[in-house]
């Protein structure tokens, strides 16, 4: 008999949550839930599925039968709700793809999310509430908790501080410290240690001002 699921969440991330989990893992979804002030009557359901207002989730499904899974991508929001739902004396549900590439001595802690596509190395250490989408890890890299990697790679002996958001295309060589609460935009190449608090991006793309059609019709024929 499949383990039984709530998803807390009603956004794109939490679709994205429902489908990973319904056909890629021991769970079935039973119930999503959200706080009961983003519940309209329009969103009473998602896939056919209730929406429950989180503040009462513990009258609805029981705290010894269910998980949960908290499927928010903003890294303070999540880990706040993160907090709560311990309280409520919850199990969190983690979801690690079978279309992901990592060894077995990869730890984790919970609420953890490791999407198809992530390549891990050995000795990688993964904090609870940490969300990894399409991400290479190199060996011997310590990321900490409530974090949020998408489409980077990260070379080997790296610390991540939490509450931390490396965003597409962003590349940090190896054995560079990244501080708590960093945000680094996409396609950024960190080669020193960051502090607490750091923001980084990338140069924008430049518009060119001559149009496609000329550079297909000189040199790509």
């Amino acid at each position: 008999m499949n383990k039984k699921l709530i998803i807390y969440g009603i956004g794109k991330l939490a679709e994205y949550a429902y489908y990973v989990f319904m056909n890629d893992s021991p769970y079935e979804v039973v119930g999503f839930c959200v706080e009961s002030r983003f519940i309209k009557e329009t969103e009473q359901t998602l896939f056919n599925i209730k929406v429950y207002d989180s503040e009462r989730i513990s009258q609805y499904f029981s705290v010894a039968n269910h998980d949960i899974f908290i499927a928010v991508g903003n890294n303070s929001i999540r880990n706040d709700i993160y907090e709560k739902v311990k309280t409520i004396g919850y199990s969190f549900a983690n979801y690690i793809s079978s279309k992901a590439q990592y060894w077995q001595d990869c730890k984790y802690g919970n609420n953890v999310f490791i999407g198809e596509g992530c390549v891990i190395q050995p000795f990688v250490s993964v904090g609870n509430n940490t969300l990894i989408f399409a991400s290479t890890i190199g060996h011997h890299c310590q990321i900490a908790e409530n974090s949020t990697l998408s489409g980077c790679c990260i070379g080997g002996s790296v610390k991540i501080g939490k509450n931390t958001f490396i965003g597409m295309n962003t590349s940090v060589n190896q054995n560079v410290n990244i501080g708590s609460n960093n945000i680094i935009g996409v396609g950024c190449n960190i080669t020193k240690d960051t502090k607490d608090n750091d923001v980084y991006s990338a140069p924008k793309s430049k518009l060119r001002i001559f149009s496609s059609s000329k550079i297909l019709y000189n040199f790509l024929k």
